[in-house]
């Protein structure tokens, strides 16, 4: 899906079928590589972030905090319906 409705402004129909065939084959390739490369660098630093915070006692009680509070602001919010 993603191909077929962001790619075809990208490529040149000027020199035939093939031509066209060809470019899409080539950008389809470069999303790809660009996907994977980014998704090991998230991989990667996501395995570092949680590394720290799992070591950090500190931080998962303030985390815990945050999330424990942001979760009860939610509730008021739908029960109250503030929005």
């Amino acid at each position: 899906m993603f191909f077929a409705l962001f790619l075809p402004p990208f490529v040149s129909a000027g020199a035939g079928e093939a031509s066209v065939q060809a470019q899409l084959l080539i950008l389809g390739i470069l999303v790809q590589l660009t996907a994977i490369t980014s998704d090991i660098v998230m991989a990667l630093f996501g395995r570092t972030v949680t590394k720290s915070i799992n070591e950090n006692t500190r931080a998962r009680l303030i985390m815990a905090w945050i999330l424990g509070l942001l979760l009860m602001a939610i509730a008021v919010n739908l029960h109250l319906q503030f929005i």
